[in-house]
């Protein structure tokens, strides 16, 4: 005889992975929507308590409007700012805020 359990965490994983999905894409959105930014070389992911931004972009404004962005929708999530700055064909490190 086999016995098969069940919990109820398939229904509390279910709707965080709604959360970080609809988080993901309401952060991508948010900066492709955004003027004076070219969002088409950043990507955007959410782990746990992270939204992470990775990419390149051609000015450091651009970075830091893209962490703007992702900051004023994360809510409690913390943002890792990964993007690298294109700068005549070289890529340099990411822009770290303070």
């Amino acid at each position: 005889m086999v016995m098969v359990f069940t919990t109820s965490h398939t229904n509390v994983d279910d709707k965080q992975a709604h959360c970080r999905w609809s988080l993901q894409a309401a952060v991508k959105n948010a900066l492709e929507d955004a003027e004076g930014l070219d969002a088409s070389g950043i990507e955007v992911r959410v782990l746990g308590k992270f939204v992470i931004l990775d990419g390149h972009v051609g000015s450091r404004a651009e970075a830091h409007r893209a962490a703007e962005l992702a900051e004023d929708l994360a809510g409690n999530a913390c943002v890792l700012n990964r993007i690298l700055v294109r700068w005549q064909g070289l890529v340099s490190q990411p822009v770290v805020r303070g």
